[in-house]
C-alpha cells in the first residue's frame, strides 16, 4: 500500500527544501524523504510512501537555506480499516463506481503515474458517483479526505 502526499506552496523565498516525515504515534517523527524547492510562485509538489502498514502521520519540515525551518500541520492517513468508513462498488469496473463515506470532504483519483486525473470537494456528502467510463484501463489510486484529517486510500481498477 502506498499514499501519496501533495502539497502546494504560495510562494518561496530562500527555501532550501522540505523534509517528509512520518510517525506512528503521532509524537515521534522520523524523516522518510526529502524534495527540493523551486522558490518561484505557486509551487506544487508531491511524495510518495509505500511504506507504511495501517496508520501514519505525515508533516513537513520546511527548511530555509540559511538553516531556520518551520512545521506544517499534521495529517493523519488510516490503511486497511477503511473498510468500514469507505466503500466503492463495483470495483473492478467499466463505466463507474459508486462512493460512499461518512463525513467525506473531498477526494481525488490518481492515475498510475501519480497525475491526479479527478477531484472533487464533497463537504460531507455520503455517496458519490465516480464516471470513469473515459478513463483508459489500469489502476488507480482514490484518495478521501475526511472532515476529521484523516486520509483513506483504495485501488480502483477500470477494465
Amino acid at each position: 500500500q502506498e499514499v501519496k502526499l501533495n502539497w502546494q506552496t504560495a510562494h518561496e523565498i530562500n527555501v532550501s527544501h522540505f523534509e517528509i516525515q512520518r510517525s506512528i504515534n503521532g509524537r515521534d517523527y522520523k524523516a522518510i524523504g526529502k524534495v527540493s524547492a523551486n522558490n518561484t510562485a505557486r509551487n506544487k509538489y508531491s511524495y510518495v510512501d509505500d511504506a507504511i502498514d495501517e496508520t501514519a502521520y505525515y508533516r513537513l519540515r520546511m527548511i530555509d537555506k540559511d538553516g531556520q525551518f518551520t512545521y506544517s500541520t499534521v495529517r493523519k492517513v488510516i490503511l486497511n480499516q477503511q473498510d468500514a468508513i469507505l466503500n466503492i462498488y463495483p470495483n473492478p469496473t467499466r463505466n463507474n463506481i459508486t462512493l460512499t463515506a461518512i463525513g467525506m470532504k473531498s477526494y481525488s483519483l490518481s492515475d498510475q503515474t501519480g497525475h491526479v486525473v479527478m477531484s472533487k470537494n464533497v463537504s460531507g456528502i455520503n455517496t458519490e458517483k465516480l464516471m470513469l467510463s473515459s478513463f483508459a484501463k489500469g489502476l488507480y489510486l482514490l484518495q478521501v479526505y475526511f472532515a476529521n484529517g484523516s486520509v483513506h486510500s483504495k485501488k480502483v481498477v477500470v477494465e
